[in-house]
């Protein structure tokens, strides 16, 4: 990868005057962004290797960058819990069988003859997963599917 010059940084970068609506966190610092504050705006492809050259540590920023997303997500998705009692009436307890199929949840592989959950979409995770996932969300972490809700 070819080193960020402060030149070519200066190019991918454009600054925007924050406006009354558009207020938001820092990706990087995650402070408040104000209305009236002169914000620098660069395409994600350049932030990554700008971050890669600057020897930031990557995979915190993605953290923090994943973490801020998500909780907008879920403030504006009015993400709740599904209603336990249609978590027992809908979900479905079956067995793996061939496939290399993973557990979209924990991104771990969904071995042959385990027993694992199905939601009414058919997307199949591990039991443990998808019972946590329903305490926090309604949705099918996949298809957003829509669990009954309280």
């Amino acid at each position: 990868m070819v080193a960020a010059t402060e030149s070519s940084i200066k190019e991918m970068i454009e600054k925007v005057k924050v406006e009354a609506g558009d207020e938001e966190k820092c990706m990087i610092c995650l402070e408040e962004v104000e209305v009236g504050f002169e914000a620098s705006q660069m395409p994600f492809s350049h932030i990554l290797a700008v971050l890669v050259e600057s020897g930031m540590d990557v995979e915190i920023w993605m953290t923090r960058a994943l973490t801020e997303i998500t909780c907008e997500l879920e403030s504006i998705n009015d993400m709740f819990a599904a209603n336990e009692s249609s978590i027992k009436e809908m979900i479905e307890r079956v067995k793996v069988e061939a496939g290399e199929e993973d557990c979209m949840i924990c991104l771990e592989e969904l071995k042959v003859s385990f027993e694992a959950s199905r939601m009414p979409c058919s997307h199949v995770f591990h039991g443990d997963c998808m019972e946590k996932w329903l305490k926090q969300s309604h949705y099918c972490p996949i298809c957003r599917f829509e669990m009954p809700t309280d």
